[in-house]
């Protein structure tokens, strides 16, 4: 690379960078869990948004949560499976396992997995929204994702 190559490749990159890292939004301002579905997506949903979509590869075995902890557990020794995750996200009181599991799902998914994974029954809306909670301030666009899409209507 020449040096102007690496100066453009350098500025789109700090760009990149500055939108990810913006300032995250804290979370107190969800409102509180009940304005939240509680009900998982039915399978007629989730065939009439996918249709062909694999019945195997949803709830514990959700193929969305699979992907997201692939790219967001490459690191980790020991990685937690989508059934980890799903566990994590009902929890009553997660084990510090568990609360990393579903960090990395309410960190790293973005608009598309979040619905996908919805979509597949990985979690319901409140749980998403219990999950966003329990981790304090995360990126704004998550947090106005959820506030968005999961409020029901009259909240």
């Amino acid at each position: 690379m020449t040096d102007d190559e690496i100066r453009a490749w350098a500025a789109v990159e700090t760009e990149r960078r500055t939108v990810e890292e913006r300032p995250a939004a804290e979370v107190s301002d969800l409102g509180p869990l009940e304005w939240y579905d509680d009900e998982y997506t039915p399978p007629e949903i989730l065939a009439a948004f996918r249709p062909g979509a694999d019945a195997a590869a949803t709830g514990p075995r959700s193929q969305t949560v699979r992907g997201i902890i692939c790219g967001g557990c490459a690191g980790w020794p020991d990685p937690p499976t989508s059934e980890e995750v799903y566990e994590a996200m009902r929890a009553e009181r997660p084990t510090p396992r568990q609360r990393n599991a579903a960090g990395v799902l309410v960190n790293e998914a973005d608009f598309d997995e979040l619905m996908n994974a919805h979509l597949e029954g990985a979690f319901t809306w409140r749980q998403l929204a219990r999950a966003f909670q329990e981790h304090g301030a995360l990126p704004a666009e998550r947090t106005a994702f959820l506030k968005r899409l999961a409020r029901p209507v009259g909240a």
